[in-house]
């Protein structure tokens, strides 16, 4: 077990160097395996040691720090905002949970109000200006008062528990009854309840002299200086960012109970600052109107944790329509390494799963044998009759499943059997055709045949280890069939 740990360790770090090549990447990352460091890495001009800067002001701490306050029996879900903002028009019909679902009404005071007059000026700046003062302009210190000036008379754009809006426009009020609640200042509630309780002692406020890269267009670099006058702003390093990881995930912070309630995503793939992508819940630290300065993953099924910082946006690059950066490939890898079959799930296609099922691959010489993941789910989507499933691991999608049932003219196929390159050989293509078989049959169907192409020998021994036989043997293809038994 520990050289298979050092292959993979080294595996890793290598696909970790590409990655970074190829975006361009500037960072620190350190990777965990039930909870034992498996590497740390520092690239592109970052050390182990550098400093990145973030915010307080971004759904992860505010959402995290009002859960606290509802531990601490100081905030009740419940609770009218009136309680804490009764100089607030709407006050009195939004909860804070609305806040935390982002689901108030409230007009964005920054992209809707101060963004919409500074548009009035674009003509007189260049894009690069223009991208640099919008950035800044977003890093800057907004009073509750001054929020109030904007948009306090304003009508509410939606009813209060209906519309999803999140957006910096809610920060200043979730601030404000964070503050208001506890009575401290939402650096100094951060530092009692978050920072030094884990002992994050690099973990600084400000961010003078620290300045963050935002990219143009994503490929030309330009850099900000965070407003030294806002006090949400402070500085962390990677040690720092571990010790928060563990403790996000490992339920120091937050009880089983809140942790849960935060990470329900139904069919969303984000909730009260946490997000759920490619089988990891993550935190994302966001820097203002910027791509983000970090994450913290955690694959429970797995148990691998990612802590990534970083001075600059992430580049992205687009590839037969879909976008790859470098974060997404680190998880991707990570999963590739340590995903097997433990609680697999087939699960109707749909809107939680399905930028992980368009994100599935085959190799270059399958497609050959099978459609791709997209045009498998367009033609699902073509005709009612086709029946299109995703299989999942502990939430992460490794294959795809197209069935087509007729149950009027008596025919039931097996259209597509996708299994992700990355998780062939494992298990799981057994596991959806051991499905496929039973579903048909209780679908109705009495007899199955499928064609396989000759040369697809790892499919053909697929097909016969869940009962199919060879019927026919052609010069390109081979037909499979296999006799449902009502007796079995």
């Amino acid at each position: 077990m520990l050289i298979d740990i050092e292959e993979k360790k080294k595996k890793i770090e290598g696909e970790m160097d590409a990655f970074s090549e190829k975006f361009g990447s500037s960072g620190a990352v350190s990777v965990f395996k039930d909870g034992n460091l498996l590497l740390r890495r520092a690239f592109g001009g970052s050390t182990e040691n550098s400093r990145f800067v973030m915010t307080l002001e971004c759904d992860f701490y505010l959402c995290l720090m009002l859960l606290l306050l509802v531990q601490q029996k100081k905030l009740r879900f419940s609770d009218k905002l009136s309680r804490f903002i009764p100089e607030y028009r709407y006050a009195d019909e939004i909860t804070v949970r609305n806040l935390l679902d982002g689901k108030t009404g409230i007009r964005d005071f920054f992209y809707g109000e101060i963004m919409c007059s500074a548009k009035e000026s674009d003509s007189s700046v260049s894009d690069e200006e223009r991208r640099v003062r919008d950035a800044a302009a977003s890093t800057k210190y907004y009073s509750f008062e001054e929020v109030l000036s904007l948009i306090g008379e304003l009508p509410l754009e939606s009813k209060p528990g209906t519309e999803a809006g999140r957006g910096t426009g809610l920060y200043p009020f979730m601030r404000t009854v964070i503050e208001r609640a506890s009575g401290k200042s939402l650096w100094d509630f951060a530092y009692e309840n978050i920072f030094s309780p884990l002992g994050m002692k690099n973990t600084l406020q400000g961010g003078e002299g620290i300045e963050y890269t935002i990219l143009f267009r994503n490929k030309k670099p330009l850099s900000i200086m965070p407003d030294p006058n806002n006090p949400y702003i402070f500085t962390t390093d990677l040690a720092d960012t571990e010790k928060l990881l563990a403790a996000v995930f490992g339920f120091k912070l937050l009880s089983e109970k809140n942790f849960a309630l935060a990470a329900d995503f139904k069919d969303d793939g984000d909730h009260w600052g946490l997000g759920l992508g490619d089988g990891y819940v993550y935190a994302f630290f966001s820097l203002y109107g910027t791509s983000g300065s970090g994450t913290v993953y955690h694959d429970f099924a797995t148990g691998v944790s990612i802590a990534v910082l970083s001075p600059k946006e992430e580049k992205y690059i687009e590839e037969n329509g879909s976008y790859f950066f470098f974060r997404k490939e680190l998880r991707r890898a990570l999963a590739e390494e340590f995903t097997f079959p433990r609680n697999t799930k087939m699960v109707r296609y749909n809107k939680r799963n399905r930028v992980g099922a368009m994100g599935l691959e085959v190799t270059k010489e399958q497609l050959d044998f099978v459609d791709d993941a997209k045009t498998t789910i367009a033609y699902a989507a073509s005709d009612p009759k086709f029946k299109l499933f995703v299989e999942e691991e502990s939430g992460r999608a490794v294959g795809l499943l197209s069935l087509y049932v007729d149950k009027k003219n008596d025919i039931y196929d097996i259209s597509i059997v996708l299994i992700d390159k990355r998780y062939q050989h494992r298990g799981f293509g057994k596991i959806m055709l051991e499905f496929a078989v039973d579903y048909l049959k209780k679908a109705g169907a009495k007899r199955l045949e499928i064609g396989v192409n000759r040369f697809n020998l790892p499919a053909q021994k697929l097909y016969k280890s869940v009962g199919f036989t060879e019927d026919n043997v052609f010069e390109e293809g081979i037909i499979m069939s296999q006799k449902l038994d009502e007796g079995k």
